[in-house]
């Protein structure tokens, strides 16, 4: 009796875990062939067109398809009772999920592997395979996927005959599931609370469920999940007394579920049957279905299906330990990688370092050598300034030297002219007054102003000196004031040498009222104010 509330229950159970898996980068024909398949119902042809589908996925090799492909698969041998093929297709379906990296994926095929466990008995492995699930969904705050695997912990406990603390998770699943899951979700939850209250004898509180859960599914048309509906109302019809209504719905799920091969449906149906007729005194039919549950039960869990199914889980830890071997040996291999960046990162900064200072230091050398030959130069620069200003001090001194000269001798010049002229006029003051007889006498005297002559040669060699010295400066002044003639410059000249307005006469063979109103012309061509001393100035240019 228990055996069918077991697989009845879970009947419907994958649908609870069905997740949407997210397309990814896939090929999208083959994408959307897998969705339009798994999208089906569960039939024999769909079966066929999967496994043919899975081949040309497998050569593709897109992980997520073949995952999709693999789970679809093993849910429908579990459904009919193959746990032997469901277990297989679980452990690839695990594989394929652990290759594309999708956590959701991954927690699917655990899922899974934990229902087949559940169905086959094994208790203690599948609650090992939920309780590690629900604590990843809720630290990730999976509120849907962690009421999932909380129902198929209460599964668990129902199995091990704690039915009031699967009722109690079974009714906290509930109120998250129908916070958050779909309608598909809501109706797996109420046909398992269903065929719980019927374990725990309310039929009351079950038949709303079952009832309901069974319009659903007509309603939906879904033939797979005919059977568990129909069975499960029959049996909660059974409790209430009513064998007669029961086994019209008996008999309609044993016509599903051997339409659909679904042996682990079956083989519960008639041991639930046989119960009925052995409960009403009719013991031969309830000897002839009793035979033929034992006989369908052999052909869903015998020993060797239970032998495999451990075998396989042996096979399943090994891999286990071979996949964590692999990941830490490729963990090793990253961390030895990443030294061997991390050595090769320094030897290159090492490098770089080094030339970085060589050629540092070559910088730093040719600027100790730009340094030194700039300090060379400015001192040969300083050298030749001091050099030339001392040329220059010399020259100004010899200048000036050659400038007091220059007046001295014009000045000399000038009392020559002037003892000559005074010689002249006495000379001929005396002639007048002398007899006939010793004026040439007189006139050899008079003679004397050939020194006249030799006056001017002397004026002249005068001028050559004065231009000498002055042509740097009739140069400069000339660029100056372009608007000065050549007299205006000689007049300069003269001045620059200190001459007075009488000097300059003398000089230069005009009166000192000419020679003053001369020095008047070329103060307003400098453009000097009253207050400016010509000479001065004239020096300093």
């Amino acid at each position: 009796m228990l055996v069918r509330f077991f697989v009845l229950i879970l009947a419907g159970f994958f649908l609870l875990q069905a997740v949407p898996a997210a397309a990814q980068a896939e090929p999208q024909g083959l994408r959307d062939q897998v969705n339009a398949l798994i999208a089906n119902k569960f039939s024999k042809s769909k079966v066929r067109e999967a496994e043919d589908l899975l081949l040309i996925v497998q050569e593709n090799g897109d992980a997520a398809l073949i995952f999709d492909l693999l789970n679809w698969l093993s849910d429908y041998y579990s459904n009919i009772g193959d746990y032997e093929r469901a277990m297989i297709l679980s452990r690839q379906a695990a594989a394929a999920a652990q290759r594309s990296g999708d956590v959701q994926r991954i927690a699917e095929a655990e899922m899974n592997i934990g229902t087949i466990y559940y169905r086959t008995g094994d208790l203690e492995q599948s609650t090992r395979t939920f309780l590690p699930l629900k604590d990843a969904h809720l630290a990730q705050g999976d509120t849907l996927n962690a009421g999932k695997v909380e129902a198929s912990i209460a599964l668990n406990y129902l199995a091990a005959k704690k039915r009031d603390t699967a009722l109690q998770k079974l009714l906290l699943a509930r109120d998250a599931i129908r916070k958050h899951g779909t309608p598909a979700d809501w109706l797996t939850i109420d046909r398992n609370l269903g065929a719980l209250y019927s374990m725990m004898d309310m039929p009351e509180r079950s038949l709303t469920y079952n009832k309901q859960c069974l319009a659903i599914i007509i309603e939906q048309k879904d033939t797979f999940d005919f059977a568990p509906a129909y069975g499960n109302l029959a049996y909660t019809y059974q409790q209430l007394g009513n064998f007669e209504l029961a086994l019209t719905y008996y008999d309609s799920s044993l016509y599903y579920s051997r339409l659909q091969e679904q042996n682990a449906i079956t083989h519960v149906t008639l041991l639930d049957i046989s119960d009925g007729y052995y409960s009403i005194g009719d013991y031969k039919n309830a000897l002839r279905l009793f035979r033929e549950h034992q006989a369908v039960k052999e052909s869903v869990i015998n020993e060797n299906t239970l032998s495999k199914i451990a075998e396989l889980q042996v096979e399943h830890e090994t891999e286990q330990r071979q996949l964590a071997l692999e990941a830490s040996e490729q963990k090793v291999l990253l961390l030895e990688r990443e030294v061997r960046l991390r050595q090769q990162r320094l030897i290159f900064i090492i490098i770089g370092l080094f030339f970085s200072l060589l050629v540092g230091l070559l910088i730093f050398r040719q600027w100790r050598k730009d340094m030194r030959y700039r300090a060379t130069k400015e001192k040969l620069i300083a050298a030749e300034l001091a050099n030339e200003r001392l040329t220059s001090s010399l020259l100004s001194t010899r200048l000036e030297n050659k400038q007091e000269d220059l007046t001295n001798f014009a000045l000399d010049i000038e009392r020559k002219n002037k003892f000559s002229r005074e010689l002249t006029d006495r000379l001929d003051a005396l002639r007048k007054v002398l007899p006939a007889k010793l004026r040439p006498q007189v006139d050899d005297l008079i003679q004397y102003t050939h020194g006249h002559e030799q006056l001017n040669e002397h004026l002249e060699v005068v001028q050559e000196n004065i231009d000498q010295v002055n042509h740097e400066f009739h140069q400069k002044l000339k660029v100056a004031f372009p608007n000065l003639t050549s007299s205006d410059r000689e007049l300069a000249g003269l001045l620059r040498l200190n001459m007075t307005n009488k000097e300059v006469a003398t000089n230069r063979g005009i009166s000192t009222a000419s020679a003053k109103m001369a020095r008047y012309r070329l103060r307003k061509k400098l453009r000097l104010v009253p207050t400016d001393d010509i000479n001065a100035f004239l020096r300093e240019f």
